[in-house]
């Protein structure tokens, strides 16, 4: 997103909005066809089998609290 707010010479809210969303739709695209081929362990992404500082169960915790206490 910012790449493209850099690139564009003039901001135009109609143009950046439908590039920002074809971004958000790729990206989207991508994380999903991720998840779904490999699952939401990440650890294949890494030579080493190592040990992760966040499981699903403890990011979805940390999020809903954080949601929670700044709100929506």
């Amino acid at each position: 997103m910012w790449n493209l707010t850099k690139t564009l010479n003039v901001l135009h809210r109609d143009n950046w909005t439908i590039l920002a969303i074809e971004i958000i739709n790729r990206y989207t695209q991508e994380v999903h066809y991720i998840t779904k081929m490999y699952g939401w362990d990440p650890r294949y992404l890494t030579e080493e089998n190592e040990d992760l500082q966040w499981d699903f169960a403890g990011a979805l915790l940390y999020s809903i609290t954080i949601i929670t206490t700044i709100g929506q």
